[in-house]
């Protein structure tokens, strides 16, 4: 497991490090106090599994690091570990591409579980960002409750092809990238989304990816 942190307090960099490499001795850890210099110093970033990634770093904008992360450690599942939980932030992360968004107040028995289950291929998000989903249009939240939605898994009416390319969104991947992986044309990912989206009920991309989470999170 190679994994990177990015965080501009030393402190909490040496503490995660020390936490990971305890639980895992094998474990490869790269630290760094912003994305550029990670970007500039790893050789290799095909071999970078994880990358922590803090949401707030002075002097850079959010949007620019995850996006620019992504690119660059494109192998890598990205998390963002921050002390800040709004909906609106985390929201925010998991349309860019993250995998999960971990509050740094988490007990360290929380963030591991959750680095297990974005590992295992799943999404985390704070307890109560489950409860809400976001509205692309409007920019405002609504409580979707489980007791609201079919007591099956919604997942299950979706087509084999369907849930694929649903699962290429949640592991935060791009139209373009999941035609290229896909092998699909770029209009027939959009056909496929906008068929799942109907047959979950949803009406954008974030909102299938909150409903999936928590549908993945009761797998585990």
């Amino acid at each position: 497991m190679n994994i990177v942190i990015i965080d501009d307090h030393t402190l909490f960099r040496s503490g995660m490090q020390a936490m990971l490499t305890s639980l895992e001795p094998k474990t490869a850890i790269q630290s760094f106090n912003c994305s550029e210099n990670a970007i500039s110093t790893i050789e290799i970033p095909t071999d970078i599994n994880l990358v922590l990634l803090d949401y707030n770093i002075p002097g850079t904008s959010t949007e620019k690091n995850i996006e620019s992360v992504r690119k660059r450690f494109e192998n890598a599942k990205i998390v963002i570990v921050s002390g800040e939980d709004e909906v609106e932030k985390v929201i925010t992360a998991i349309d860019l591409g993250a995998s999960g968004f971990i509050p740094k107040s988490s007990e360290p028995e929380v963030l591991i579980a959750a680095l297990k289950l974005i590992l295992a291929g799943g999404i985390y998000l704070p307890e109560r960002v489950l409860k809400y989903q976001a509205s692309a249009t409007t920019g405002k939240t609504k409580d979707i409750r489980l007791e609201d939605v079919a007591l099956d898994n919604p997942l299950d009416k979706l087509t084999k092809r369907q849930y694929e390319v649903l699962m290429y969104i949640v592991d935060g991947k791009n139209n373009k990238t999941i035609a290229r992986e896909a092998n699909l044309s770029l209009g027939t990912v959009k056909a496929h989304l906008s068929s799942a989206y109907l047959s979950l009920g949803v009406s954008n991309r974030t909102e299938a990816v909150v409903l999936a989470s928590k549908f993945l999170h009761s797998r585990h």
